[in-house]
C-alpha cells in the first residue's frame, strides 16, 4: 500500500491559499452600489419636503457619490400625465453631505430638503434675444418627484443619473395635500455606464440683463418678481 505523503499535501495546499489569496487581492474586482429613497415626509410651515436616502456599497471597491439633489416637475396647463413637463431643481445643488466616499460594505443616510416654496415661485429662463422669460407654476396636482444622483462610474467618469421616486400633489394655498412614494427598495446603480461622459466643464456668472417694475408694497408684485429679486441681490452681493 502506497503511503501518503502529507508533506506534499501541506505544501500544494500552501500555494492553492496563496494563489487563491493573490487572486482576491488583484483580480476580484467588484463595484457594486446600491440605493433607496425612505419613507418621505414634509413641514408645512417651512415649506420643506424630506426624502431620506440611503447608500449601500456591497463591492469590494470604495465608491465615490459627488451629489445628490431633489427635481420637481413643472407642468404647462396642456401638459398630460403621459407627455409630463420639465423639471426644476428644488433642493441644494450640493447638500453639506457630498462628496460622500463609502469603503466596501459601508452604507450612509443622508436626508435631502427640498424648498417647494421656492418652487412656486416659478421658473427664469434665457431666451435667445438675451431676455429672460418667466414661467409661473399652473399645475398642481400629480406632478412627479426625480432623484438625482451623481457619482463616479469604475472608470472613474462622472456619470449623472435620475430616479422618479414618487409625486406631490399640492392644494390652492400652496401646501402638500398627498405624498405618493415608491416601495422602499434597495436598487443598483450602474457603476458600469460611461456612454456620456462630460469632456468639459465651465462656470459663467450669471448677467441680469432683463428690466423689470416691482412693487415692493404689492405682495402679488413681489411673489411674481422673486426669482428676478434673488438675481439682483446675488449680483449686488457678488461686487461687495
Amino acid at each position: 500500500m502506497k503511503k501518503i505523503n502529507f508533506s506534499n499535501i501541506l505544501s500544494w495546499l500552501a500555494i492553492l491559499i496563496s494563489l487563491s489569496g493573490l487572486y482576491f487581492q488583484f483580480f476580484d474586482v467588484r463595484h457594486k452600489l446600491l440605493f433607496t429613497p425612505l419613507e418621505p415626509s414634509s413641514n408645512g410651515e417651512k415649506k420643506e419636503f424630506y426624502i431620506p436616502l440611503l447608500l449601500k456599497n456591497t463591492g469590494n471597491q470604495t465608491e465615490i457619490i459627488l451629489k445628490s439633489s431633489l427635481f420637481l416637475e413643472v407642468k404647462s396647463d396642456n401638459s398630460n400625465q403621459q407627455d409630463g413637463g420639465s423639471f426644476k431643481r428644488f433642493s441644494l445643488t450640493t447638500p453639506p453631505d457630498f462628496p460622500m466616499v463609502l469603503s466596501p460594505n459601508e452604507y450612509k443616510k443622508v436626508v435631502l430638503t427640498g424648498d417647494y416654496r421656492e418652487y412656486f415661485f416659478g421658473t427664469l429662463e434665457n431666451m435667445e434675444n438675451g431676455k429672460m422669460k418667466y414661467t409661473p407654476i399652473i399645475v398642481y396636482d400629480s406632478l412627479t418627484v426625480l432623484l438625482s444622483i451623481t457619482y463616479l462610474s469604475k472608470s472613474g467618469i462622472a456619470r449623472e443619473e435620475k430616479y422618479s421616486i414618487g409625486f406631490l400633489s399640492f392644494d390652492q394655498n400652496e401646501n402638500i395635500k398627498r405624498i405618493d412614494y415608491v416601495p422602499i427598495k434597495l436598487r443598483e446603480i450602474d457603476l458600469s455606464n460611461d456612454d456620456k461622459e462630460i469632456i468639459s466643464c465651465s462656470i459663467i456668472p450669471q448677467v441680469y440683463r432683463d428690466s423689470c417694475t416691482i412693487d415692493l408694497k404689492d405682495t402679488n408684485s413681489v411673489k411674481e418678481n422673486y426669482d428676478k429679486i434673488q438675481m439682483i441681490n446675488r449680483i449686488l452681493s457678488s461686487k461687495k
